[in-house]
């Protein structure tokens, strides 16, 4: 405890220091990034086009990925920044998985991790993670964006697939595909593809979910849409969101670049993550899509049973869930696997033996990754 304190200390000094540099100001993504307040390694990666992985390879001297100080200077990996026009690259969009983008473009897995050597797990891949499309891959119309979050007048990446070779095609914004007004045209490359550095406009709607458009200047109906980019909001936002027919959870969480476990903790009143109510009201993190755990519920008498919800790990992947008692080395631990979206629901008991007024909480940790992803919940209380 005492090691791990002054750690913390010697961070929240050197973060004030290099705060004081006038150079500590910018947060443009180069060669390297200045923290900024909020930020975190999954929205830093968002950012800069890159993944927390990569950022954390070629920045050994972080020990814990969810300790990051504001000032703190950070390299970022080498291609961080795309060119106007680069090639076929697909950018990963909520609920993908290796496997399924290979299936799209008609290409081998082995063919897709041949060219994305920086994919050390073909199980483990991010929103807004750039893929490169090895040759052959099949021509089929695309647009992604990252990060999906932002506010009016950002820069945003753009990639698009499948549309004719060297021919122009027209980037729209709009609120849907129908309603979309022109930003800039630009020259696919030999392969038909855009990956582009583009502006949300500035006369964009706070709190209102956009989309980008790519559309074919020759022929109209040849058109790619984007995921959606909600305006006004930063990874340290919360939006009240009512419930519309149709909604669950991992949509809206999805929507808003956030995870159900983030919602869930945000929301104790909801007892099941499958049931939400037409009109019900909840309050959104979001661009909180890093890994997160929830309880349900966060009281109870010893022996009760706790429901564990985690999300935005990595996918299909053995976990272990530990429920520990808060500032003793008792633990429990059970295994546990995410599905094909980092997603994983699973009941665990809390010892018989627990006393009144201890706080229990429960960490997820990834077992067979070189590099562990974890997340912790908050804390359950016995009565």
């Amino acid at each position: 405890m005492k090691s791990m304190l002054f750690a913390l200390i010697i961070g929240v000094l050197l973060a004030g220091s290099l705060g004081a540099s006038p150079a500590a100001a910018q947060s443009t993504c180069g060669t390297t990034y200045t923290v900024q307040k909020g930020d975190y390694l999954n929205s830093i990666a968002r950012k800069c086009s890159t993944t927390a992985s990569a950022i954390l390879a070629v920045n050994p001297g972080i020990k814990n990925w969810n300790i990051i100080f504001p000032g703190q200077l950070l390299k970022l990996p080498a291609g961080t920044q795309p060119s106007a026009v680069a090639g076929s690259v697909y950018i990963v969009k909520p609920g993908d998985t290796l496997s399924g983008i290979a299936a799209l473009f008609k290409v081998s897995l082995s063919s897709i991790l041949k060219v994305n050597a920086s994919i050390t797990n073909a199980n483990r891949i991010e929103k807004g993670q750039q893929i490169k499309l090895p040759e052959g891959a099949a021509q089929v119309r695309t647009a992604g964006i990252t990060p999906a979050s932002g506010k009016a007048g950002d820069g945003i990446t753009l990639g698009a697939t499948g549309f004719k070779p060297n021919s122009e095609v027209d980037i729209r914004f709009g609120l849907t595909e129908s309603a979309t007004e022109s930003i800039v045209k630009v020259t696919t490359d030999s392969r038909g593809a855009v990956l582009q550095k583009v502006n949300v406009p500035t006369t964009a709607q706070t709190g209102k979910a956009y989309v980008f458009v790519v559309r074919s200047t020759a022929n109209t109906a040849e058109t790619a849409v984007s995921n959606a980019f909600t305006v006004g909001e930063t990874a340290s936002d919360k939006k009240e969101y009512v419930v519309v027919r149709g909604d669950s959870l991992r949509k809206i969480a999805d929507r808003f670049d956030s995870t159900v476990a983030a919602i869930l903790a945000l929301n104790p009143k909801i007892t099941n993550p499958n049931l939400i109510l037409v009109g019900q009201r909840i309050t959104i993190p979001v661009g909180q899509s890093g890994a997160a755990v929830s309880l349900i519920p966060t009281t109870g008498t010893a022996g009760s049973k706790i429901t564990v919800v985690a999300d935005g790990f990595p996918v299909n992947q053995n976990v272990d869930v530990r429920l520990e008692l808060q500032g003793t080395s008792t633990v429990v631990v059970v295994d546990g696997k995410t599905d094909v979206s980092g997603y994983m629901k699973i009941e665990v008991t809390l010892p018989s033996s627990a006393k009144a007024g201890e706080k229990w909480l429960v960490r997820v940790i990834t077992s067979d990754l070189a590099k562990a992803v974890e997340a912790v919940s908050g804390t359950f209380t016995i009565k």
